[in-house]
């Protein structure tokens, strides 16, 4: 799970931010990091979160 935390929920604005970030944080993603993408940050957690 990827929380978003946007102020747009339109289909085509969360699209477009998602190809923005994913693809830069791949292998984060693979790692099993937390993220939270908003509209002009990514936060990302190792997990376990402690």
């Amino acid at each position: 799970m990827i929380p978003l935390r946007l102020s747009s929920a339109n289909p085509n604005l969360v699209t477009q931010r998602l190809l923005e970030v994913l693809p830069q944080l791949e292998q984060e993603v693979r790692d099993g990091s937390a993220l939270t993408i908003e509209d002009n940050s990514v936060r990302i957690r190792k997990l376990p979160i402690c």
